[in-house]
């Protein structure tokens, strides 16, 4: 009875042991995986942050012209508000229900 019990310790501890193995490999290739992720898609993101910057100061341009343009015609600058400005129903019209 005895000997039965120790091999199934014995057992236990084993496969407990495997586990862990397996789980330090599976750890130690899914951060290789990650690096070589990485470093393949590090040309094309350095690409992506130029593209993003180049795009970020030609909005700032775009917006100070339109600014320029608006603050010089006063007309412009109220057609503008206007189209920004959310809608409003009119409160004689009935509003349908159905």
């Amino acid at each position: 009875m005895q000997e039965q019990t120790f091999n199934a310790s014995a057992g236990f501890h084993l496969a407990n042991a495997g586990t862990d193995r397996n789980v330090e490999l599976a750890e130690q290739i899914c951060a290789l995986e990650k690096d070589r992720i990485r470093m393949r898609n590090e040309p094309e993101r350095i690409r992506l942050q130029w593209v993003l910057a180049t795009l970020s100061q030609e909005r700032q341009q775009l917006q100070a012209i339109i600014g320029a343009a608006l603050s010089s015609r006063p007309y412009i600058r109220r057609q503008a508000e206007r189209r920004s400005a959310p809608a409003v129903l009119h409160p004689r019209v009935p509003v349908c229900t159905r």
